[in-house]
């Protein structure tokens, strides 16, 4: 069994993981609250598919992702893809990345 360590605005979360992975455990610090009001500073790009079942909890919008995503580049809905868009549409994600990419400095 492996531990992680995350850090969020100074709170250390210490989690096990008990084979779901480290992606599961971030959902869970997220679920759980403790980032919070925390910002994103960095460049970044914000790629969904329109299938994905968590849209329908909160859809992103470049308005409600700015508060979180201060240096947000882009916004793209695939409408074909599901939660597993790089799997689903590869090509269309790669093409994503690949444009964002030159903005960066």
């Amino acid at each position: 069994m492996r531990r992680h360590c995350l850090t969020a605005n100074g709170i250390d979360i210490h989690v096990r993981d008990l084979g779901e992975g480290p992606a599961v455990l971030f959902c869970y610090a997220l679920a759980s609250g403790v980032f919070a009001g925390a910002t994103i500073r960095q460049p970044s790009y914000f790629l969904t598919g329109a299938k994905d079942g968590l849209n329908a909890v909160r859809k992103p919008t470049e308005e409600a992702l700015r508060s979180a995503l201060t240096d947000l580049r882009g916004l793209e809905v695939l409408p074909e893809a599901g939660h597993w868009p790089q799997l689903e549409e590869g090509a269309r994600v790669n093409a994503a990345l690949l444009g964002f990419l030159p903005q960066l400095d």
